[in-house]
């Protein structure tokens, strides 16, 4: 993130054991504040809580699964206003957690007939973080949000949290290869 010139870094971290291990990486680094997040059950609950520290527009990304930096480049260059996600052709997610979207030019449109997936990183506004606050999912927060979305389509793989992430992806790519063979 500091790479494409952002000077403010925030990281929430759920649990205690790695919030102080975490803590204690950055603390000689005045651009990035360290908080535990108590609220955590899902990512969508994280960012609610920190919106007075986080301004009106801010990147949202997972720590475990980061963009490269021309893919942050890119996303922040795409638009100076709104709601700006990067689509994934692949996903890790569980069915019921999916953000499947189609889209037109630059537009996303969630849509179950879609070959896309929203995934992190994003860029918010504070008006979607109310939006997000009321849902109980970053899906039902897309649905929710009447503005325009903005897409970039990502060049990296999806995130991988654990194995079964990784079975799921490779059942994936196995299962595409098998229906374009030919």
């Amino acid at each position: 993130m500091k790479k494409v010139g952002i000077k403010k870094i925030f990281i929430t971290v759920n649990y205690a054991r790695q919030y102080e291990a975490v803590k204690k990486i950055f603390a000689n680094d005045k651009s990035i504040l360290v908080v535990r997040n108590r609220f955590r059950k899902t990512t969508a609950y994280c960012v609610a809580p920190a919106l007075r520290l986080l301004g009106n527009r801010f990147i949202f990304a997972y720590g475990h699964s980061p963009a490269p930096p021309s893919h942050l480049r890119n996303l922040i260059s795409i638009s100076r206003r709104g709601v700006v996600v990067s689509v994934y052709p692949s996903t890790t997610q569980k069915l019921e957690k999916r953000k499947l979207v189609s889209f037109t030019r630059r537009r996303v449109v969630l849509s179950d007939l879609g070959s896309f997936y929203i995934e992190p990183p994003y860029i918010l506004t504070s008006d979607f973080v109310k939006i997000l606050a009321k849902s109980e999912s970053w899906r039902q927060a897309f649905l929710r949000y009447f503005k325009p979305l903005v897409a970039i389509k990502a060049k990296h793989p999806p995130e991988f949290n654990y194995y079964s992430d990784f079975m799921r992806f490779k059942r994936f790519i196995l299962d595409f290869i098998r229906r374009h063979k030919g």
